[in-house]
């Protein structure tokens, strides 16, 4: 009987963050855009990031001060970056590295997240963004991180591309706008 409820109660837990994430995926009025440094913001999440990593994940953040200021929710922002490195988390289920780096590039700020996973297929590569595509097995993933991710970037003027192939990891790169740039 415990057993049974508490599969219950992860069910309903797992609802709930579904949920959760289909409300932020189509929510757009809620969004509160501040001017804040990437590379700063990335580096006060390091205690969080390296809490979501196993200890056989190494974490390398690459933020030298670049001022890399940039508009986002950074609520929002942090969610980015968190569903990126639980994917990394989740490619790498003997260890491995993942190296996070921020990086002016013209008018952008880009943060790339590149990890030593084990891969996706170009099949993956070309569907990773599409709403409840996920390379975990059932149940393991709801398939709205990445959407939620290009949401969100998109929605901050920004792009977000992936590049990866089986056997040799993965690297998903953030590029936004510069917040002391002119928007078109």
């Amino acid at each position: 009987m415990a057993d049974a409820l508490e599969g219950v109660a992860a069910s309903a837990q797992k609802g709930v963050e579904l949920t959760r994430r289909l409300l932020d995926f189509a929510r757009r009025d809620e969004t509160r855009y501040v001017v804040l440094d990437a590379g700063q913001l990335l580096c006060d999440m390091q205690p969080m990031l390296r809490r979501l990593l196993p200890r056989s994940i190494a974490l390398s953040l690459d933020t030298a001060p670049i001022d890399a200021p940039v508009r986002v929710d950074r609520s929002q922002f942090e969610l980015v970056a968190l569903d990126i490195a639980t994917n990394a988390r989740d490619a790498m289920p003997e260890g491995g590295r993942l190296q996070v780096a921020v990086q002016r590039e013209g008018d952008h700020v880009e943060i790339a997240f590149a990890d030593t996973g084990h891969g996706m297929t170009a099949d993956d590569v070309e569907r990773a963004f599409e709403p409840f595509h996920s390379t975990k097995p059932a149940g393991a993933g709801t398939g709205l991180g990445l959407a939620t991710t290009r949401c969100v970037v998109e929605r901050a003027g920004g792009t977000v591309a992936l590049d990866s192939a089986p056997g040799r990891g993965t690297t998903v790169r953030v590029r936004l706008p510069r917040a002391d740039q002119p928007t078109t």
